[in-house]
């Protein structure tokens, strides 16, 4: 008898406007990664991360677990971002404020290098290697996604 491959299933949700646990305001629609402690785990008020889950380079999309304090604990979002080419792209976005402006397959080329040094290199990314999205329509009606260092 054969064996079924392994596979994982999410229940997510579209990005919402609706403030997060104790997250200063920040939704799932709109989010920056603040990590008091630095280390992907949020253990404060205002703490919140992001991690990708699943790449799906072929539909520009991103499935991303948002971890979040609430009240005495780290909770989790799940929620699934689609990109184009007419978002916004940043990377190298860290505690300093700095990023480069890319283009939708610099940005692709980026998720690349994120995954390949990954928690599992070549299957999951690191937590912490997006650090904010802005799905809310900005001008033009662009999103904008900022990767973090592993870029």
């Amino acid at each position: 008898m054969l064996n079924a491959p392994a596979k994982t299933a999410y229940r997510y949700n579209a990005p919402d406007a609706t403030a997060i646990g104790d997250s200063g305001g920040q939704t799932t629609a709109t989010w920056t990664r603040t990590d008091a402690d630095n280390n992907d785990v949020p253990a404060a008020d205002d703490d919140i991360t992001g991690n990708i889950l699943v790449w799906d380079a072929v539909n520009n999309t991103l499935l991303v677990e948002l971890q979040f304090f609430q009240a005495v604990a780290s909770e989790s979002a799940y929620t699934s971002y689609t990109y184009d080419d007419n978002d916004q792209f940043n990377t190298g976005t860290d505690a300093g404020g700095t990023a480069a402006a890319v283009t939708m397959a610099a940005f692709e080329t980026a998720l690349g290098t994120c995954l390949a040094v990954g928690a599992i290199p070549g299957v999951a990314f690191s937590p912490g290697d997006l650090d904010g999205v802005t799905n809310a329509a900005l001008a033009g009606n662009a999103a904008k996604f900022n990767l973090g260092t592993c870029s």
